[in-house]
């Protein structure tokens, strides 16, 4: 099994029924590693495949997908923009609903929400997708962002940055309507704005909202130190909303999340 997952990495097998090769490994108690291998194979083979794509459908919702293990799941979550266009928009919808959004609580491993989201964000990037697939990745953004605390921990900085990076695939009204500032929400949505800003993502004037609700916040030091660093970090970004190329020196150029981890505004 292994030689043919490795060599389906980088090419398309000639027409084989997978699903009945692979149906009976799948259901009957060969072990993970087999489970991983033949589920390798069939996200592989999804694009030149329907019966691939099809079996690969059956197990990315449930009842199926409960049965995988965390490693198979963290799989099929970094794996997602490979396959994602070759399923059912009920298949894609099952697995986003049950699995993509759900890990990203904070009760899940931090391994599997860092998988989601790395997926999540590829599979944003992926050219001319379904208007279907666009609004069920689009709201899985929004969905992930509202389970954030927002109070920003040290640890977790990087999901932050990650979702973001989701937001950025985004036109900028549909980015603000999912990171709106409010009092319940005002310190993530602010960060990921101003991470917006700091890459030249989101223009200037977008910092005029948050300054207008940090000036009435009862943590103004967490929020002024985040616009510091935001424009600290725009003036040395090379974008149509911070002007010319950046500004100072190369060896200065850190980006926003590893200035701000070396100050205590994290908890």
């Amino acid at each position: 099994m292994k030689p043919i997952a490795a060599v389906g990495e980088s090419y398309q097998y000639p027409p084989v029924n997978w699903a009945a090769l692979l149906s009976p490994l799948m259901r009957l108690n060969f072990g993970e590693e087999i489970q991983q291998l033949c589920l390798e194979i069939m996200v592989t083979q999804a694009q030149s495949s329907q019966n691939a794509a099809a079996l690969l459908g059956l197990w990315v919702m449930p009842p199926l997908i409960h049965g995988l293990s965390v490693n198979i799941k963290k799989y099929l979550l970094v794996s997602t923009p490979l396959w994602v266009k070759h399923v059912s928009d009920e298949q894609i919808r099952g697995f986003v609903e049950n699995v993509m959004v759900p890990v990203c609580r904070a009760a899940s491993p931090p391994t599997l929400r860092t998988s989601a989201l790395q997926g999540l964000g590829q599979a944003m990037k992926l050219p001319s997708p379904t208007h279907h697939l666009w609004s069920l990745l689009s709201e899985a953004t929004g969905n992930i962002f509202d389970l954030l605390p927002n109070k920003i921990r040290r640890n977790d900085l990087e999901l932050y940055v990650s979702v973001a990076k989701c937001l950025s695939e985004m036109t900028d009204d549909e980015a603000n309507r999912v990171a709106q500032i409010t009092e319940s929400s005002l310190e993530k949505a602010a960060f990921v704005r101003l991470y917006l800003v700091s890459q030249g993502r989101f223009p200037l004037m977008g910092l005029m909202e948050i300054l207008s609700a940090a000036i009435q916040h009862r943590e103004k030091d967490t929020l002024a130190w985040m616009v510091l660093h935001s424009l600290y970090q725009a003036r040395i970004a090379s974008h149509a909303n911070t002007g010319e190329a950046g500004l100072g020196n190369q060896q200065d150029q850190k980006d926003l999340p590893s200035l701000l981890t070396c100050n205590c505004f994290l908890h």
